[in-house]
């Protein structure tokens, strides 16, 4: 049941290339794993790629504005509209709708509908970014039984999906044991 598909979530990785390549393995756990062309209806160089944890959910990016969203159970990837034309060189996303994608030129794109959608943010720069990952959340212990979540190094955070400052950075208050 739900043991055996986290069990297979947990055996399977995607390889990104040249000429629209991504590679699916559904055993990467085994001494040699099996390899298999997945289609991508694509042929331009993919560079990056994220699986998101706990979830069926990949997105790849690329050449020329390239974005591509998989679902294990979809039977392709799906070319999603970056509103760019800029080479992508990262792709990150903190749930199944919060995303970004950045590459050459300063280009930033963000999204808050799974990649349905995709706006261009102000990076202040024109040089290749190569990597974008969002800052973790901190869990601190106040005291044996209370934890608090916040953003990290801030008692709030600006939310670059939205343009916003966030003041409410208190996720989950939980007592007891």
């Amino acid at each position: 049941g739900d043991l055996d598909a986290w069990e297979g979530l947990a055996r399977t990785a995607w390889v990104a290339g040249d000429n629209g390549t991504i590679l699916l393995s559904r055993n990467i756990g085994n001494a040699n794993p099996t390899w298999i062309i997945d289609t991508t209806n694509t042929t331009v160089t993919l560079r990056a790629g994220h699986f998101l944890g706990g979830t069926t959910l990949a997105w790849v990016v690329g050449d020329s504005g390239t974005i591509l969203k998989k679902t294990l159970t979809g039977r392709a990837w799906e070319k999603q509209n970056s509103g760019t034309t800029a080479n992508l060189r990262s792709v990150t996303f903190v749930d199944r709708n919060r995303g970004w994608a950045a590459g050459d030129g300063g280009v930033v794109v963000a999204t808050t509908k799974g990649g349905r959608t995709w706006r261009q943010l102000s990076s202040g720069t024109t040089a290749v970014l190569n990597g974008i990952y969002p800052l973790p959340l901190n869990i601190r212990v106040l005291d044996r039984y209370v934890l608090q979540m916040y953003a990290q190094r801030n008692e709030f955070f600006f939310d670059l999906t939205t343009g916003s400052i966030n003041y409410d950075y208190i996720v989950k208050r939980d007592t007891g044991y």
